[in-house]
């Protein structure tokens, strides 16, 4: 756990990794305030830290996501427009609709 540090300025600022392991930063009126905040976004992080590695979505991309829905998802054997390649149909209009970008970013 990092530590508050006073600027020249008077105020605290604090310094923190995020859930992806990007370096944040904020600053703040007094230490209480600054020491507080830190840990309380470190425990956040610390927990969707956990969260991803136990639902496993820390390295599937949008489409993978959709894929694992999809693949999961009860079908309905009254539903006439539920087929085999329906699955394959969605996922080849996931990637088009949201775009090659969207498509490949990571699910946080």
């Amino acid at each position: 756990m990092s530590k508050p540090r006073k600027l020249a300025s008077g105020r605290w600022q604090i310094r923190w990794f995020d859930v992806d392991g990007n370096r944040q930063s904020k600053t703040l009126a007094t230490h209480e305030l600054a020491r507080a905040e830190l840990r309380r976004l470190e425990v956040e992080a610390d927990e969707d830290r956990a969260r991803r590695e136990r639902l496993g979505t820390g390295a599937m991309t949008v489409c993978e996501g959709f894929a694992a829905f999809m693949a999961g998802r009860r079908r309905d054997p009254n539903n006439c427009w539920w087929t085999r390649r329906s699955a394959e149909i969605c996922a080849g209009c996931a990637e088009p609709h949201c775009g090659l970008r969207m498509s490949r970013m990571k699910i946080s």
